[in-house]
């Protein structure tokens, strides 16, 4: 576990079902791995929990035998003050927005979508979702938008980098959010930075895209 001066809190959540074999349970936090059948699940759930917790420098265990039920515990580092008002200072980004901001949000995965879009309606924008890069290209006029958020990798069709490289070029003024659940792959991050688009790097936190989307409207 990492050190914590502060210590850590533990949230332990448990059920009373079937429980996981070892071969399920020593992948239940990988991502896209799910048991459901095709179109029940995404395979998300447990890697995101598994994200925020560690990006958060603290620990997930998961507790599971066949008949026996799971428990999945949370250690979460406690906050010392320093963080705490860097926190603040974070949160404060979403209240910095202009309000009624008009973003356009692309992300193929219905849940994540949906997350994404409270997020950016909890900072008061107007959002337009879409699931598709060639669906947002089909909204007009482009100017209606002042914030773009996509995923960069779209299972279906255009990659979130060309639908930015068509936007913008159309519309010059418009502010750049990436999302990406692969930080390294190679060509992001120098797009990213070479282009000036703030990339956040999946999953996040409500926090993190506030300041995210703070950041991209200074950039433009």
């Amino acid at each position: 576990m990492p050190a914590a001066e502060a210590g850590y809190v533990a949230i332990a959540v448990s059920d009373s079902g079937v429980g996981m074999p070892e071969s399920v349970r020593e992948r239940a936090f990988e991502p896209f791995f799910t048991t459901k059948p095709a179109g029940r699940g995404t395979g998300l759930g447990l890697s995101t929990v598994y994200g925020f917790v560690a990006q958060s420098q603290g620990l997930v265990t998961l507790d599971s035998a066949p008949g026996e039920g799971t428990t999945v515990t949370l250690y979460i580092p406690c906050v010392p003050v320093a963080t705490a008002a860097a926190v603040t200072e974070t949160v404060q980004c979403a209240a910095a927005l202009p309000a009624g901001l008009k973003a356009l949000l692309v992300e193929d995965d219905a849940e994540v979508r949906e997350v994404m879009r409270n997020f950016l309606l909890s900072f008061g924008c107007e959002v337009t979702a879409c699931s598709s890069a060639e669906q947002a290209l089909l909204l007009t006029p482009p100017a209606a938008f002042e914030l773009l958020v996509s995923d960069v990798v779209l299972r279906a069709g255009m990659r979130g980098t060309e639908l930015v490289r068509r936007t913008v070029s159309r519309w010059p003024g418009l502010a750049v959010v990436l999302m990406t659940g692969y930080f390294n792959q190679p060509g992001t991050a120098q797009d990213a930075h070479r282009h000036a688009w703030r990339l956040l790097q999946k999953p996040c936190s409500r926090e993190q895209l506030a300041q995210a989307a703070a950041q991209a409207l200074q950039r433009r």
